[in-house]
């Protein structure tokens, strides 16, 4: 069997081969790839996130495309629903597996609504900012009384490059609630005659004695160093089970 590796850039051959002959130069436009996490685990209480060192481009020196981890979420009342939509994204990532800002694109948009995991700090991307060298395992643990905290491999809350706490992690909402709002282990996801929640499927609203299940994807993200800031993603890992909370 022949195994097809695929690399960090990818060559798309926007002409066919007789017509570039026929120019003296023909450059061929690249696009950058990057390697999902290696490793993205969901249970009752949290996930597990790990990089693809493969990430890392030599080539590139200390100007890395890859920036680190970011975590999608959906909030569902139906266990039946939130693996239903676990069935739908795999689809969905199949077939767009060359396209993963397409996928990207479908996940977050209309129909399937996930939005991005973010920080009390702040909403800075990524969520997860490591080096692409980085192989440590981190950890977002599913508090049922406190904000939900985002730690290293030897139990450290994350900082960033300035030393601000990015380890209390939250809801995203198109709105701007009350603090509450945006804590998960608050429960406070709403519907509404006016508006409901985005990142909220369900018919009524829950209060924080009811048990609601949560589905996640993982993406790495980075910016093109070969054009003016793009986003990159990578493939989604799909978590292959919800979490019940």
């Amino acid at each position: 069997m022949i195994k097809l590796v695929r690399h960090r850039s990818i060559s798309i051959i926007l002409s066919t081969v007789t017509f570039c002959l026929l120019i003296a130069s023909c450059g061929l436009p690249t696009v950058t790839y990057l390697y999902p996490p290696v490793s993205f685990s969901v249970d009752n209480s949290g996930i597990g996130v790990k990089n693809d060192s493969n990430n890392h481009d030599d080539s590139e020196g200390s100007a890395q495309t890859y920036r680190g981890i970011e975590i999608y979420y959906r909030v569902f009342s139906s266990a039946a629903t939130a693996a239903s939509v676990i069935d739908s994204l795999n689809a969905i990532a199949s077939s767009y597996s060359d396209e993963p800002d397409t996928f990207i694109s479908a996940a977050t948009g209309t129909s399937y609504k996930f939005s991005r995991l973010r920080n009390t700090y702040s909403s800075t991307t990524p969520l997860i900012p490591i080096d692409a060298s980085d192989e440590s395992q981190y950890y977002l643990s599913f508090s049922r009384s406190s904000d939900w905290t985002l730690t290293n491999e030897n139990g450290v809350a994350l900082t960033d490059t300035d030393g601000n706490d990015i380890s209390r992690i939250t809801r995203t909402l198109d709105s701007n609630p009350n603090a509450s709002s945006l804590s998960f282990f608050e429960k406070d996801f709403n519907v509404g005659t006016a508006s409901s929640d985005y990142d909220f499927a369900g018919s009524v609203s829950t209060t924080s004695s009811d048990t609601v299940y949560i589905v996640f994807f993982a993406v790495s993200y980075g910016i093109d160093q070969n054009t003016v800031g793009q986003t990159v993603y990578s493939a989604p890992y799909i978590a292959s089970s919800y979490a019940a909370y």
